[in-house]
């Protein structure tokens, strides 16, 4: 609602009623940006989400654990080989093992 008042006010003291608005963002950023044109669409005409997994989200009622992690690795998998054969989403995943070893 911040975004929304946000935008508005912006656009009454510019005189740009007629402009579109374009929100955009990254990972988080890009599920706010859908999110609020998703509830705003009349204050917001365009979302951008690059990465940002709207219908996919931790803690969400119909995504497992299992399934969110999932997600995740092939995501980090994808951005390439970090030391010998090894991809991102292994590392990940093995210091995540580590962390939760560490929790017990």
């Amino acid at each position: 609602m911040d975004y929304a008042n946000l935008v508005q006010h912006v656009r009454e003291k510019y005189n740009a009623h007629k402009n579109p608005t374009i929100a955009f963002g990254g990972s988080y950023g890009g599920e706010l940006a859908t999110w609020l044109r998703m509830k705003f669409p009349s204050v917001v005409q365009v979302a951008i989400n690059s990465g940002g997994p709207i219908l996919l989200h931790k803690g969400s009622p119909d995504t497992t654990d299992l399934l969110y992690d999932q997600w995740e690795y092939q995501i980090y998998n994808h951005m390439g080989q970090m030391e010998g054969d090894k991809k991102c989403g292994d590392f990940l995943h093995e210091g995540m093992d580590q962390l939760l070893f560490l929790k017990e």
